[in-house]
């Protein structure tokens, strides 16, 4: 699990990459930062990635590598919304990297892509960042979505969508 310590107010801007290998790449740097990785799936038909910023804590985006799992839309009726990036715990910083195997499942629904790794765990607060979405339960970051997607982005990623 990936503990949040806090959110943090942001003005950083917001890339958007989509392709026909690496479904969508959402980050929030263009030079290197020397980023350590929170990994979530089963590492054989899923994986998603989220970089941190290994001194401030901030995870800095999300790269869908692969998914394989129809998922559901999240009911955010109820969650705190705040505005900014994600800051990992100092304890849950990771090395080099951290796997976390899970089952990842992702939704596309009008212009938005939602990754959930939650496993139905209750969400309290969403992050929003831009285009960028991260949602978080107890503590820990446990889905996260790209927003107002285009019209050539949501085609680019309609091959990657897992099928029903």
């Amino acid at each position: 699990m990936l503990y949040i310590d806090k959110i943090k107010a942001s003005d950083l801007p917001v890339s958007v990459e989509v392709d026909p290998y690496v479904p969508i790449a959402v980050r929030t740097f263009s030079a290197p930062i020397g980023a350590v990785f929170y990994r979530v799936g089963n590492f054989d038909t899923s994986l998603v990635e989220l970089p941190i910023d290994p001194i401030s804590g901030a995870v800095r985006g999300i790269k869908v590598v692969c998914l394989d799992r129809v998922g559901t839309a999240i009911d955010e009726t109820a969650l705190s919304e705040v505005h900014g990036l994600p800051i990992t715990a100092k304890e849950s910083i990771p090395q080099k990297r951290q796997d976390d195997q899970r089952d990842v499942a992702a939704t596309l629904i009008g212009d938005r892509l939602l990754i959930d790794w939650s496993g139905g765990q209750k969400l309290d607060t969403k992050a929003v960042h831009g285009r960028l979405s991260f949602f978080i339960g107890d503590g820990s970051l446990l889905a996260a979505a790209v927003e107002s997607l285009t019209s050539e982005e949501r085609q680019s990623l309609l091959p990657h969508m897992p099928s029903t």
